[in-house]
């Protein structure tokens, strides 16, 4: 018989252990948290202590203690369950959704993630379907019916939603015959309109949720009603230890339908739910025909289905990865928060380290920064090799490599993403181990009371004088090498110094040709930038030289 182990609440059976001579509390409890249950015993009522003797056939109930990984899910409990509540008020929605706007606001210094193109494939894909993907003549017809059917003023969201959902499911299950998809319309309760499902390794994933308005602004705000839903699927997926919640960032893509408009973005839930909007409000009006509109439409649609095949692929890999890791699939590792190139990273055995700037607490308010993490990582491989990776949108690589080959820049590899939009730069670890220091680490003027690892190799200043001496040589002798070339932002934590005098300049982000390219468009105003350093300004090479000035000091 054994002993027998169920769930407090529901009776469910969570294990049997038929070989249980001699078992004690502390074997039972052992065994427990090894299958990743965290919680206590209760036996006849009472709490089970670790010395209690076991027999066979004894019933155990377990008593789940609440997972703390995120003070996100604290709270949620607390919110009213209506969306429309939430739609309509502004505090109870950033209360339900983060104090960051994540709906409205997920970038690198707001979210506390990667971009959602670069933490999932499917995102990925279907940004790259955007621009490239090829129709076939499913896909034309669901274009077709979509615009044809979405088109007319509809008198209720019940008639909008019922057309949809018979298009999308007569789409879907014509494209993935090998495939089993569920699609869904709205049960009562705070559920999304249309959820679309798929089964993998014998269980029914989320993929997509749909939300649908009769009009723009008529019965509530699509994209906080749909957020809401998935919050509450990512409430259930936790709740019960799915592997999908617990191995992955829980992707789903997300289908906004207001009136004759659609809007296709993704959601992932890293400490909090996330949303990022793909495509903006696209109108679905037959009678305006703009052919460079139809072919943007064309593909946002289109590309549904190629994010969701994308979906399939990417769980079946998670399931297969969770399968492999028996107990320890329960527990959720940080690297779900990072880009997807450096989570396949640390699953291959590398040890991954995510870099943060720091900022004082008056520069944080100042920026409205939310979070300190960079997509900056420090990587050691299994041979030993360490690099430093970072993502970006755009990257003076041209001006790294001449500045490379000078000898004042590190080498790099880089890599364009498949969404097309984001470069990889792979890049060489110039190490303190190796006697390298980031110029900030040196300023004596920067020098922090009681903060010893601050001050760690804090130059005195005869040895600051010497440090600037060659840094003010190094930008000069590159320049008169590549003289139209522009660093762009020669701020100390963009120079290293070796204890040896070597230079180097890292962060190559803004740079450019002097005179040709110009600034990004927001540039931080917690910074003192030269005359001419705007949003958007042209870049001139003598403004790497004032900026550099105003870095050092006389």
């Amino acid at each position: 018989m054994g002993v027998r182990v169920v769930a407090a609440g529901d009776g469910r059976e969570l294990y049997v252990f038929t070989h249980s001579h001699g078992m004690r509390g502390k074997d039972l409890l052992d065994e427990l948290k090894e299958l990743g249950l965290s919680g206590h015993v209760q036996i006849n009522g009472e709490r089970m202590t670790r010395s209690f003797p076991l027999c066979d056939g004894a019933v155990c109930v377990f008593v789940e203690e609440r997972l703390q990984d995120s003070t996100w899910f604290l709270r949620h409990n607390t919110l009213p369950s209506s969306a429309s509540t939430l739609s309509n008020s502004n505090p109870l929605m950033k209360t339900h959704l983060g104090t960051d706007d994540p709906i409205y606001d997920l970038s690198r210094t707001s979210a506390s993630a990667a971009p959602l193109v670069l933490a999932a494939p499917p995102f990925a894909d279907y940004v790259q379907g955007l621009k490239s993907h090829v129709l076939d003549a499913l896909d034309w017809n669901f274009v077709g019916r979509t615009v044809q059917e979405m088109s007319p003023f509809l008198d209720t969201g019940d008639m909008r939603k019922l057309s949809f959902y018979r298009i999308l499911q007569g789409y879907l299950l014509a494209k993935f015959p090998a495939t089993v998809v569920q699609v869904t319309p709205s049960t009562p309760g705070p559920n999304a309109d249309i959820k679309i499902e798929v089964l993998i390794r014998g269980a029914w994933i989320l993929v997509c949720l749909v939300e649908v308005k009769p009009e723009v602004g008529l019965n509530g705000e699509p994209c906080v009603q749909v957020m809401n839903a998935y919050a509450k699927v990512t409430i259930q997926s936790r709740s019960r230890y799915e592997w999908q919640f617990f191995c992955s960032c829980f992707p789903v893509l997300i289908v906004e339908l207001a009136g004759p408009n659609i809007r296709v973005g993704g959601a992932c839930h890293f400490d909090k739910p996330a949303h990022e909007p793909f495509t903006p409000f696209l109108h679905m009006l037959k009678f305006l025909r703009d052919d460079r509109h139809l072919g943007i439409l064309s593909k946002a649609l289109a590309s549904i289905s190629l994010a969701i095949g994308s979906m399939v692929r990417f769980y079946d890999r998670v399931g297969t990865a969770a399968a492999a890791q028996g107990a320890a699939a329960r527990t959720r590792d940080v690297s779900v928060n990072w880009p997807h190139h450096v989570a396949l990273q640390k699953s291959s055995g590398a040890t991954v380290v995510q870099l943060e700037r720091r900022f004082s607490a008056s520069q944080l308010a100042l920026m409205q920064v939310g979070r300190a993490q960079q997509l900056v990582f420090h990587i050691k491989r299994p041979g030993g090799a360490q690099r430093v990776v970072k993502f970006c949108q755009r990257y003076g690589k041209e001006v790294h490599r001449l500045w490379h080959e000078a000898g004042y820049a590190p080498g790099f590899q880089h890599q364009l993403l498949q969404d097309g939009d984001w470069v990889v730069i792979d890049m060489e670890c110039l190490a303190e181990g190796d006697g390298w220091r980031p110029l900030h680490a040196l300023d004596p003027r920067l020098a922090v009371i009681g903060d010893a690892d601050a001050n760690m190799y804090r130059l005195n200043a005869s040895e600051w004088d010497t440090c600037k001496r060659a840094v003010r040589l190094a930008l000069r002798n590159v320049q008169q090498m590549h003289s139209t070339t522009v660093h762009g932002d020669m701020r100390r934590q963009n120079i290293l110094w070796n204890v040896d005098g070597r230079v180097a300049f890292v962060d190559f982000d803004w740079a450019g040709i002097s005179g040709r390219d110009c600034y990004p468009l927001f540039i931080n105003p917690v910074n003192v930038w030269p005359p001419g350093v705007t949003g958007a300004a042209v870049m001139l090479s003598q403004h790497d030289v004032q900026l550099l000035d105003l870095e050092l000091g006389p």
